[in-house]
């Protein structure tokens, strides 16, 4: 549920693709307020380079989350001796299911069992058929961006072309 938390908080504050927010590394905290999140943007680049988003600005609030994590993840990696150093530098190197089965870094997919059992634990409103709706990374994405252009309209598309990590305005 915590960790579900974290990810909502990061992907309605910064607007990242599923990839880029499994992706970021321990160290993509910057400052020590006002924060900075930075990470690798998963569309940009050639080949295996990928392009940083340079650090976009995030709430106090998500920043504590982010550190809490970052302390969690340093000790499981310290824990079970992780050999892997891509495994090893992510901010969501969490505990498999299981005792004793070790840890890992996320997927997408485990990343959405996270963010459903928060939504779950806070309760998110049935639809008339008792289905309940869960967030999801790009949703967040879409919804920040959507009020982004609609309280600046066409003056702010190019912060929300910068933030979303385009390259180019008609990409939005």
């Amino acid at each position: 549920i915590w960790v579900g938390a974290i990810a909502v908080l990061c992907g309605m504050f910064k607007p990242s693709r599923d990839s880029e927010v499994t992706r970021y590394k321990r160290n993509c905290l910057i400052g020590e307020g006002p924060y900075w999140l930075d990470g690798k943007i998963a569309k940009t680049g050639v080949r295996e380079h990928r392009d940083s988003s340079g650090g976009k600005p995030i709430p106090a609030i998500a920043a504590r989350g982010i550190q809490q994590l970052q302390t969690l993840s340093a000790a499981l990696v310290d824990l079970h001796d992780e050999k892997n150093p891509v495994q090893a530098e992510r901010l969501f190197y969490l505990p498999k299911k299981g005792i004793g089965v070790g840890a890992v870094a996320v997927t997408n997919a485990g990343l959405d069992r996270y963010i459903d059992a928060f939504c779950d634990y806070v309760d998110m409103p049935l639809d008339s058929l008792g289905r309940r709706w869960y967030l999801r990374i790009h949703e967040m994405r879409k919804w920040f961006l959507l009020l982004l252009f609609w309280s600046g309209r066409f003056d702010g598309l190019d912060a929300a072309r910068d933030i979303a990590g385009h390259s180019d305005v008609s990409d939005l």
